[in-house]
């Protein structure tokens, strides 16, 4: 019985992906379309983005958790080369003109 404990905590492993909340819905990709060809390639790897941490969090078997851990790494790298986030405080009196 104790053999199969340790079989079971062998079989599952947990990584973090550092990745900006900003870039989370592109890595997830328009309907999910990014993150689902992930987790049909390896169906036993779950993917959890974290609503307000720089983090994915990546749980399953220790072979598929690697694969996409590195695969969700090279998106967020790509996409942090790629794209800018600027964040600005605008005056409420100028909403109206932003918006149109």
């Amino acid at each position: 019985a104790l053999n199969k404990v340790y079989e079971k905590a062998n079989s599952v492993r947990t990584a973090v992906v550092e990745a900006p909340v900003w870039i989370h819905k592109y890595i997830i990709g328009r309907k999910g379309v990014n993150i689902k060809k992930i987790t049909q390639e390896m169906p036993k790897v779950n993917v959890e983005f974290t609503g307000k941490e720089d983090k994915i969090k990546i749980e399953g078997p220790p072979e598929e958790v690697e694969k996409a851990q590195n695969e969700l790494q090279i998106m967020a790298s790509d996409l942090i080369a790629k794209l800018t986030f600027a964040e600005l405080n605008v005056d409420p009196r100028f909403y109206k003109h932003i918006i149109g």
